[in-house]
């Protein structure tokens, strides 16, 4: 056969070929669907769904020691720690933050999209008492950053029977 009888490729062949790899790429990032970023699909190893309704989801939060998360996000929250908790939270940005808090105490925490890490030699666990209704609802890190300029972490120890 000789290089002039030689058929074309089928047309769809053709445009692959001269589609640019970037469009592909694109849209592979964007087809990602929003919910990657909730806590419970991200990270189920870690995050457990113990009870929602249309004003709060309550989260059961383990980590063995070391343990690591995915990337996910909150809105506001308060955090109320099962056991000593010492843990690392890589934030959107890649700034770092450490965070301790005693068996027992309550945390309010802002909405935050963050990895966080336990630095602890045991287990850590908690429930996380997410507001459905607050300003910090869909969260991004914009809004975390707004929050810390104007409100700290807020620890309140929770005492059984009081």
């Amino acid at each position: 056969m000789s290089a002039d009888s030689r058929e074309p490729p089928p047309k769809e062949t053709q445009n692959e070929a001269n589609r640019p790899a970037c469009h592909t790429a694109v849209l592979l990032i964007g087809a990602a669907p929003a919910a990657a970023r909730d806590a419970t699909v991200a990270d189920a190893k870690h995050y457990t769904i113990v009870e929602e309704n249309d004003q709060v989801r309550v989260l059961r939060i383990s980590y063995g020691p070391g343990e690591k998360s995915n990337m996910h996000e909150h809105p506001d929250a308060v955090f109320v720690a099962l056991t000593d908790n010492h843990m690392r939270m890589q934030l959107a940005d890649g700034e770092t933050i450490e965070i301790e808090i005693e068996k027992g105490q309550a945390l309010f925490t802002p909405a935050v999209v963050h990895a966080p890490e336990n630095l602890s030699d045991h287990e850590v666990s908690g429930y996380l008492i997410e507001l459905k209704h607050s300003h910090g609802e869909h969260a991004a890190h914009e809004e975390h950053a707004e929050h810390s300029e104007h409100a700290e972490h807020q620890q309140v120890e929770v005492k059984p029977g009081a």
